[in-house]
């Protein structure tokens, strides 16, 4: 919670890019402006990139951060059912504002259908990138998805459990992305590929 105690560790390490998330940083939308300002001043040449759901997020907040040099923002659209008017409209400003518009989302099987629906709009968004992620069972879930659910040891230390079906969604709609010639990039965010970051990221620091 301390901005300058995380520049102290920041300053020692090669990292290239600062992301705010929270949850929702936009739920505090004063201290995003103050730490975007804040590690932007001292790291100008960093990447910056924000997460929200876009529920509460208004074209004049986006402005303000893409003033400020917030490069790239990214939302999750399975809050507002993947296909809001509102956050498309939202989205389409967001691609004449930032370097990249990505959309963020969990892989709900049950789903599918609704996303794929949802794929030319982004297109017309200007959305660039797509990132599906596997959809996590929290322990409440379990027994409804005991069927479904997968267990992973991240970095061999935190179990999560997630819904098997998901990686076949994942495939299903960047397969159809490839084969309509959507205009984005879509990454599968496995839980495999988690574990690289991890490691990647406990080693550097």
């Amino acid at each position: 919670s301390n901005p300058q105690e995380i520049v102290s560790h920041f300053s020692k390490m090669r990292f290239s890019g600062i992301a705010f998330s929270g949850g929702d940083c936009f739920q505090v939308f004063d201290r995003l402006l103050a730490w975007l300002a804040f590690f932007h001043d001292r790291f100008p040449e960093c990447y910056y990139w924000a997460y929200t759901n876009g529920l509460r997020v208004t074209e004049a907040q986006l402005r303000a951060v893409a003033k400020l040099g917030l490069n790239e923002i990214r939302f999750n659209t399975a809050a507002s059912g993947y296909d809001s008017p509102r956050i498309m409209r939202l989205m389409k400003t967001a691609s004449t504002l930032f370097d990249h518009v990505t959309v963020e989302i969990p892989a709900i099987p049950e789903d599918t259908d609704r996303v794929l629906k949802a794929l030319p709009g982004l297109a017309r968004a200007g959305v660039h990138f797509l990132n599906l992620h596997e959809f996590f069972i929290t322990d409440s879930e379990k027994p409804s998805k005991q069927a479904f659910a997968g267990r992973h040891v991240l970095n061999e230390v935190s179990e999560l459990w997630y819904d098997t079906r998901s990686r076949g969604m994942m495939r299903k709609i960047q397969h159809f992305c490839r084969s309509e010639g959507m205009p984005f990039r879509v990454h599968l965010c496995t839980l495999g590929r988690k574990d690289i970051q991890m490691r990647k990221r406990r080693q550097a620091m």
